[in-house]
């Protein structure tokens, strides 16, 4: 491969790479995004495989550096070199590490180390993070999503997500509530949405959730098929009635809530019938969803009470 990609052979590029000894490779503060505000246990096992990999003889992939005086920093592959640091300090030996220089600005940096993950995406939030460094140093919504692959809607749900108040973000960081989730509450209850949260966590606690959800927040969702048959009945339940009663319906419908007191109309009982049907398909579907919450709690009390014991 040396001797085509000097012979300038089509289709074959020569890369250089360097052999550096672990402690030459230092860390920018604050430049790394992944796991700056929390390890979660998805990012413990990606760097745990990393180091298994390494024990038992693998190749991982090299790292990219910047040189800056004489001092080498890493711009992409933190986490393989926490794998590797954690191995030195087990006893492990490994005396050289591979890395090729990466060359660019500081923009350049952060905008390759958000699209150059091994094996394991960013999540939103440190995603969010990256992009907010790059919006710092002037770049617009949409470059920051042309480079990233992403729509410039999606950038500007993790932008607003980077710049929220901290118990926001180490919730989403704990996976406490999902980001979209987050996001979707942060517009609508602004500085207030931590306090929120926690409340809607407690919420979600009495009924065995250890999440905050869309069904903790809003209620259990309606199945389409149901909603279908609710409008449907709606629908019905209008055009079903006489013509008088049409009008006199209208005409309640034009006055003030205060101006109804004590009026009524007659309605025919199967076209009634139609809209209490409907009612009782939702109160169902909530009813089904309080007993699977009740069945939840009660199974996370039995196993407290059993890990109670196990302790003691």
């Amino acid at each position: 491969m040396k001797a085509l990609a000097e012979s300038k052979a089509d289709g074959v590029k020569k890369q250089t790479q360097f052999q550096v000894e672990p402690a030459k490779v230092k860390r920018e503060k604050g430049f790394n995004v992944r796991g700056a505000l929390f390890i979660s246990p998805a990012l413990r096992a990606h760097i745990d495989s990393f180091k298994q990999t390494l024990r038992s003889g693998g190749v991982i992939p090299p790292l990219a550096v910047r040189v800056e005086s004489d001092k080498v920093y890493v711009v992409d592959g933190h986490t393989r070199l926490t794998a590797i640091e954690e191995l030195i300090a087990e006893g492990f030996e490994i005396p050289w590490i591979s890395v090729f220089e990466f060359k660019g600005s500081d923009a350049d940096r952060t905008a390759y180390m958000l699209t150059s993950s091994q094996g394991m995406a960013l999540t939103p939030l440190e995603s969010g993070h990256g992009y907010l460094r790059l919006s710092r140093l002037g770049w617009s919504n949409e470059q920051i999503a042309d480079r990233s692959g992403r729509s410039v809607a999606n950038v500007e749900q993790l932008l607003l997500l980077a710049q929220a108040n901290m118990d926001v973000q180490m919730m989403v960081a704990r996976d406490e509530v999902p980001a979209h989730l987050a996001v979707e509450l942060l517009r609508a209850h602004g500085a207030s949405t931590g306090e929120f949260l926690k409340s809607q966590l407690e919420k979600a606690g009495e009924t065995g959730k250890s999440k905050v959800t869309k069904a903790v927040v809003y209620g259990p969702s309606i199945p389409r098929d149901v909603v279908g048959r609710v409008v449907s009945s709606l629908d019905s339940f209008y055009t079903t009635l006489p013509k008088k009663q049409q009008a006199e319906l209208q005409e309640l419908m034009a006055q003030e809530e205060g101006a109804l007191e004590g009026k009524s109309i007659t309605v025919p009982a199967a076209t009634l019938k139609l809209i209490l049907s409907a009612r009782e398909e939702v109160q169902q579907v909530f009813t089904k969803a309080a007993e699977r919450d009740e069945k939840r709690k009660k199974k996370a009390e039995t196993k407290a009470a059993e890990d109670a014991v196990q302790a003691a």
